[in-house]
């Protein structure tokens, strides 16, 4: 694939409407494409293009990972079919770094110079007497070589070029020399895990599993799969991840409503809890944040904002923060959705936005927490800057949500 490629061509904004809701890199018909998230603002030059890209593949690699650690159905976030992304990048630095993979083959000669080993040189060498002091003229020093000629290394070769065939345009890099050994896919495979097997040092082992990673992903004839994927066509939920690392307390499990049923049999059963997408604590103040991955922020439309059971969720978590929690001074609810800060459509460029606030007509609205706010966050501020527990960043967000409220 050329290096030279334009990718301002291959990039692409989803809509989230219909089926263009694919966040990743994906190729049909060896044809490539990069689909950004709702709201992202892709930069007008290559170099610029391309840290975009690289960082969006950071971002899916980091939240993906938080997503299977909670037991995610995997398929739901991250399509990898025949397209072993991160083993490709691994090869691709690494080679960047380092070159091409050597064997080292130690072994030892006769030599005036060197590093002496003692043991075999009093075994090997006839030490001489000279004014009654034993000594050698000639030792066994240790010597090292680097070989080419192994088939670690011809592997190495491969990989490098097959992942620099996919992938090289993202570092824009260009081909290297085409591997030596002809594709065995089967006689690679089996060098590799017997090398891994004998293998103690770390990044020797990672490189290994990189390339393990290629080979297997392949064809019989060294083929890939030429409709592949990388991402998710689930962002919401990258993007509530995103929102309740960068803003949320890690343990939240106390702010979950519980219910359960007693039976008159006396049988009982404990539900599900409800549970927020994140809890956000600022000057002793809780703010229950629920990261909405919705259209309003890139359409304006009105019919793209949360609606009734949504903003209902959130005035029960304020009503269960209240009652359950001590040493609170007051609560605030708001929902948190992506938007383009220097899009003209809400004519000012903030990464933070507050845009109104929901209500209850069953409700009095003297209470806080029973008006929601609406914000929108520049999303691609945010994928950017995702440091946890930026007091900064919250109190930004924090005085936003509270300005609404009190000043309205």
């Amino acid at each position: 694939m050329e290096s030279n490629k334009n990718l301002n061509k291959i990039c692409h904004i989803n809509t989230n409407q219909g089926e263009d809701t694919f966040v990743g890199i994906r190729m049909q018909e060896g044809e490539i494409r990069v689909c950004f998230p709702l709201g992202y603002r892709l930069e007008k030059a290559d170099k610029g293009i391309r840290r975009d890209i690289l960082h969006l593949l950071k971002v899916l690699k980091r939240f993906s990972n938080v997503i299977s650690e909670k037991d995610w159905t995997l398929n739901n976030y991250e399509l990898v079919e025949g397209f072993p992304y991160i083993a490709y990048q691994k090869i691709i630095l690494n080679y960047l770094d380092y070159g091409y993979y050597f064997e080292k083959e130690v072994n030892y000669k006769v030599s005036k110079r060197g590093k002496i080993n003692w043991n075999k040189t009093i075994k090997t060498q006839s030490p001489v007497v000279i004014d009654n002091q034993i000594g050698y003229f000639n030792f066994c020093v240790k010597n090292v070589d680097f070989t080419k000629e192994n088939i670690i290394t011809y592997i190495h070769e491969f990989c490098v070029y097959e992942s620099i065939y996919r992938l090289g345009w993202l570092y824009n890099i260009s081909l290297p020399q085409k591997p030596r050994l002809k594709f065995e896919k089967n006689l690679f495979l089996n060098a590799l895990q017997e090398k891994l097997r004998v293998t103690f040092d770390d990044n020797t082992k990672q490189l290994i599993k990189s390339m393990i990673e290629i080979i297997s992903c392949l064809n019989s004839d060294g083929n890939a799969n030429r409709n592949f994927g990388y991402g998710t066509s689930r962002f919401e939920y990258i993007w509530e991840r995103l929102i309740d690392y960068v803003y949320g307390i890690s343990a939240k499990a106390d702010y979950f409503p519980k219910t359960s049923w007693t039976l008159n049999n006396g049988n009982k059963k404990i539900n599900s809890p409800l549970e927020p997408d994140t809890i956000m604590l600022f000057n002793d103040n809780v703010y229950i944040l629920d990261a909405k991955y919705y259209k309003y922020g890139t359409t304006g439309v009105l019919s793209h904002l949360p609606e009734t059971a949504s903003i209902s969720k959130q005035i029960t978590y304020g009503e269960y923060v209240e009652r359950n929690k001590e040493g609170i001074k007051e609560i605030f609810n708001a929902f948190i959705m992506p938007y383009d800060k220097e899009s003209t459509l809400f004519g000012e460029n903030f990464n933070v936005k507050v845009i109104g606030e929901a209500i209850a007509d069953w409700k009095s609205d003297c209470k806080k927490y029973e008006r929601v706010v609406g914000v929108l966050l520049d999303i691609k501020d945010i994928m950017f800057k995702y440091n946890r527990g930026n007091k900064d960043v919250i109190e930004n967000l924090a005085s936003c949500i509270e300005n609404q409220i009190n000043n309205q």
